[in-house]
């Protein structure tokens, strides 16, 4: 999950820069992607800027923390939270779980 926000300059360099290179990767048809957008980073931890179905990880995150802010959630858990680090941290780790959870999917990943 990328929690972000419409005034973010790093989330919109992401969406340039990174967004459509993950789409098109082998790594994207394995996840479920959701991107959570604020108006502003002054309502990123907002109860209304969470959909229902996410705002229990909201509690998750702290105060002040960065975004883009990534949350990789597996199995209702938080399993990494991250803020920016997409290319050193959120990647290799969707990588790691995809390929402890589908070892013959890992094969094709590049």
């Amino acid at each position: 999950m990328l929690k972000g926000a419409a005034d973010c300059a790093p989330c919109r360099t992401w969406y340039r820069e990174q967004w459509p290179k993950f789409r098109a990767s082998t790594q994207f048809e394995y996840v479920e992607y959701r991107a959570v957008e604020s108006p502003s980073v002054l309502d990123v931890l907002k109860d209304e800027q969470w959909p229902g179905d996410l705002r229990p990880y909201r509690n998750e995150v702290e105060a002040g923390a960065g975004i883009p802010m990534w949350l990789l959630i597996s199995e209702n858990a938080v399993i990494l939270k991250a803020y920016g680090q997409w290319n050193e941290v959120v990647l290799p780790a969707i990588e790691r779980l995809i390929a402890r959870r589908m070892p013959q999917v890992s094969a094709r990943l590049p």
